[in-house]
């Protein structure tokens, strides 16, 4: 069996955590504000399924200066705020930790940051249907809570919404992530933007499916795409 679904426990007690459907999509940033400066070259795409993210971030070309970024794990939203956690993430953040108030207005998102001074424009260019999200290795602690991540252990995230697909991992080499798109037409992933250390080897186990509108033949074809 190549994917597994929740169990019934966890299932319930991940949906009390799940993000509004505001959040929901795959974003890309148009725009960075901050004390240095207006940003605009470097390609950064957000996937949000309703609990599991990924976030990729490429500089551009011309940009010497920048460096690769990329993190994912869960969103945890309080009205307007929201925080990202991060058990694969090339770049640590300290406490504490990454928070931003979040405004958006049709299909434009506008973020502020909470504990940094900066605001992140976003374009919404993917819908939230039809999504996955799944992971494979260091099972997630889930709880009325909240979600909890074992640290150090070999992790992969897969979260994909509308055909734009991240995955993203965790192994002793670093982490890493891949950005892909799928071509409805070979029914093939086109890989975009890679960040962080090549993958090398899989974590264990089947993948765990948190949740998903795709059928069991859609996730299996997935799987098998990504290994």
């Amino acid at each position: 069996m190549t994917h597994r679904l929740l169990n019934k426990s966890d299932e319930k007690r991940a949906a009390k955590h799940a993000v509004p459907a505001w959040a929901r999509g795959v974003w890309k940033r148009t725009r960075l504000r901050h004390e240095g400066g207006i940003e605009r070259t470097t390609r950064v795409i957000w996937v949000q399924t309703p609990l599991l993210f990924a976030d990729i971030r490429v500089p551009g070309l011309k940009d010497e200066e920048g460096r690769e970024e990329g993190f994912s794990g869960h969103l945890e939203v309080r009205g307007q705020i929201c925080s990202w956690k991060r058990p694969i993430d090339l770049h640590p953040v300290g406490e504490p930790g990454d928070e931003g108030a979040m405004f958006r207005v049709g299909d434009d998102m506008l973020e502020a940051g909470i504990h940094a001074n900066y605001v992140e424009d976003w374009k919404l260019i993917g819908a939230p249907e039809p999504h996955l999200a799944m992971t494979r290795g260091a099972a997630c602690r889930i709880t009325a809570a909240g979600l909890s991540w074992p640290v150090g252990e070999p992790l992969e995230i897969v979260v994909a919404c509308d055909g734009h697909i991240v995955h993203a991992w965790r192994q002793k080499g670093g982490d890493g992530l891949c950005y892909h798109v799928l071509n409805p037409q070979t029914d093939s992933l086109r890989p975009r933007y890679h960040v962080g250390t090549p993958r090398e080897e899989a974590a264990r186990g089947s993948w765990r499916v948190w949740s998903t509108s795709l059928d069991e033949r859609g996730v299996a074809a997935l799987c098998e795409m990504l290994d």
